[in-house]
C-alpha cells in the first residue's frame, strides 16, 4: 500500500476484468515486500471532481491550469496515503476496465509499472457475461461485453506504445505454468527472489470454470465476434496475423449461416403454428366477428 516514499511507483494491473487479474493481485500479495490495494475509483474520481464537473472552470479564480495540476496530483497521492496506510515498500493496484484518465493516471504515478494481463475473447468475454451480468444487464448484451473487451486493450496497448514499464502476460500462461509467469513479473518488478505460496490457487473463478481454470472454459466461436475483436486478437497474439483475413472472412461466414438457420427454424415454427390454426385446436382463439357478421346494422 502506498506511503509517502513510495506513492509515485505502484505496480498497476491493467487491461479488461475477468482475464486473470485477481489471481494476479493475489500473487503479488504473496510477496513479503509487496502489498494491495483494494481495487477502486479514487483517482479517476477525483479527477472528474477536480476537472470535469461543474466548478472546475473556476480554477482560473484560484490558481494557474499548471498549479491546479500539481494540487489535483498531490491531492490523489495524499488521499491514497490517508486511505490505504502501510510501510511495505511495494504496493500493487488494479486499474482494470476502460475509460482512465491515463494522462492524470500517469502524472500521479510516474514511476509506475504497468502489467497488461489478458485473454482469450472466446473465453473471456463468456466470462464478463456470465459474472458480470449477475449485477448489471447490460453485461448480458455479448456485443457489449465484447466492446469493453477491445476498449480495455486499446488503452492498456496504448500506455506500451507511450514506452512505460510495461509487461503483458496471458492468463492461460499463468494457469498452465503460474510458477514461470510469477518468474517473469518478478524479474520485471526486480522484487527479491523469495519463496512465494499458493500460486497454484484458483482466485475469484466463475461458476463455469471453478475448479477447471487449468483446462479452461468451453470456447465461444470466433465466428460469433465482430471484425474488431479478430483484429486485436491478432495483436494479442490469440490469432495468427497470416490466418487473420481467413478468420475474419469465416467469422463473417458463419455468422451469416448461424442467422439463416435460426431463420429457417422461425419459419418452420411460424407454419407449425399456422397448421395447428387451420385445423382449429381446442386453444384456438378465433377472430372476433364483424359488425355485419353479427347482424349489427350500421347507418352508412
Amino acid at each position: 500500500m502506498p506511503t509517502p516514499e513510495n506513492v509515485t511507483a505502484p505496480i498497476l494491473v491493467i487491461g479488461p476484468g475477468r482475464s486473470g487479474t485477481s489471481w494476479l493481485l493475489h500473487a503479488l500479495d504473496e510477496h513479503p515486500d509487496v502489498r494491495d490495494v483494494i481495487e477502486n475509483r479514487i483517482v479517476e474520481g477525483l479527477h472528474l471532481e477536480l476537472f470535469e464537473n461543474w466548478w472546475a472552470r473556476d480554477w482560473k479564480w484560484v490558481c494557474d491550469e499548471a498549479e491546479a495540476q500539481r494540487r489535483a496530483v498531490e491531492a490523489t497521492r495524499r488521499t491514497l496515503c490517508t486511505l490505504f496506510p502501510t510501510d511495505q515498500p511495494r504496493w500493487v493496484m488494479k486499474m482494470i476496465w476502460r475509460g482512465r484518465p491515463w494522462k492524470f493516471v500517469r502524472a500521479v504515478f510516474p514511476d509506475a509499472h504497468f502489467i497488461h494481463i489478458t485473454r482469450s475473447p472466446t473465453t473471456n468475454v463468456p466470462s464478463m457475461v456470465d459474472y458480470m451480468g449477475r449485477h448489471n444487464p447490460s453485461w448480458k448484451n455479448v456485443r457489449h461485453a465484447e466492446h469493453e473487451w477491445v476498449q480495455a486493450h486499446r488503452e492498456a496497448l496504448a500506455l506500451e506504445d507511450k514506452g512505460v514499464p510495461y509487461i503483458r502476460i496471458k492468463q492461460e500462461d499463468a494457469a498452465a505454468d503460474p510458477a514461470g509467469v510469477w518468474d517473469r513479473l518478478r524479474t520485471f518488478l526486480e522484487l527479491r527472489d523469495v519463496p512465494v505460496g499458493n500460486l497454484e490457487n484458483e482466485i475469484n473463478a466463475g461458476e463455469a470454470t471453478k475448479g477447471q481454470v487449468k483446462f479452461g472454459r468451453p470456447e465461444k466461436p470466433w465466428g460469433d465476434f465482430t471484425r474488431k475483436t479478430h483484429e486485436m486478437s491478432v495483436r494479442l497474439g490469440y490469432l495468427p496475423e497470416s490466418e487473420a483475413d481467413v478468420s475474419i472472412e469465416s467469422a463473417v461466414v458463419e455468422g451469416l449461416t448461424s442467422q439463416l438457420a435460426e431463420a429457417n427454424a422461425e419459419r418452420e415454427r411460424m407454419a407449425a403454428e399456422i397448421e395447428r390454426l387451420r385445423e382449429g385446436g381446442p386453444d384456438v382463439v378465433t377472430k372476433p366477428a364483424s359488425p355485419s357478421e353479427a347482424g349489427v346494422h350500421r347507418e352508412p
